[in-house]
């Protein structure tokens, strides 16, 4: 949240002092101008092979400036340990099948897609997925 300390004219509108203003970080993370041809994508490489898209003022995943979440490490860190530990108890994997939106399965061999985002409803926070978009897991006990 932002106040507005000056008039100020943004896209023809006039912005009167004293009014508060929300960054839209929506639009930031799906800003084609900086994520490329596959800004819908999850394309988790991207920082891999784009250094630069850390310090791009498009990447906020927790909020930025004074606005900051003070959680930002305790959830990351809450991530990274389910995932880890997730991993270390089952061996995890895609069912080799599509489901279709009826809930049918399409022929055994055709690759699940990754869910798409729901961007055509505003959120808090994260963006949910495509309903019906569902990725289908097997988890099968690691052998000790």
């Amino acid at each position: 949240m932002r106040e507005v300390i000056a008039p100020t004219v943004i896209g023809g509108k006039v912005l009167r002092k004293g009014r508060k203003l929300m960054v839209p970080y929506r639009q930031l993370h799906l800003n084609g101008d900086a994520w490329g041809p596959t800004t819908y994508d999850f394309v988790p490489e991207r920082f891999i092979n784009d250094k630069g898209l850390y310090c791009s003022p498009s990447y906020r995943p927790f909020g930025g400036g004074n606005t900051l979440c003070p959680g930002r490490f305790l959830a990351r860190k809450m991530v990274f340990t389910t995932v880890a530990l997730l991993l270390s108890i089952y061996d995890v994997s895609l069912v080799p099948t599509q489901p279709e939106a009826n809930g049918s399965l399409r022929q055994a061999g055709t690759a699940q897609r990754f869910p798409r985002v729901d961007d055509t409803r505003p959120r808090l926070g994260a963006l949910g997925p495509v309903r019906g978009d569902d990725c289908i897991l097997v988890l099968k006990p690691l052998k000790q």
